[in-house]
């Protein structure tokens, strides 16, 4: 079987649903991708638009330009690890 890949990067799509009982849910896995699933959460701090362009990023941190023409960034998350040190 041939993997799915994304329309937007190019990059192989990996299936995130681990219930085999459940329908695929297939997600692109490039951090630098609009589709990936890196950004699903991300809205506009104005808006709450969703991210249109990528327009930078680094280690934990993405830039966006959202649908409506804002800019914002996400935010490294913090995890218990990390807040426990």
């Amino acid at each position: 079987m041939e993997l799915p890949i994304c329309d937007e990067c190019g990059e192989t799509l990996i299936n995130r649903q681990r219930d085999m009982s459940e329908p695929e849910n297939w997600c692109c896995p490039n951090s630098r991708c609009i589709r990936s699933y890196h950004h699903e959460f991300a809205t506009c701090d104005v808006c709450g638009g969703a991210p249109a362009v990528i327009t930078n990023g680094g280690t934990g941190y993405t830039d966006f330009l959202c649908e409506n023409g804002h800019k914002f960034m996400t935010r490294p998350h913090t995890t218990s690890r990390q807040q426990n040190s």
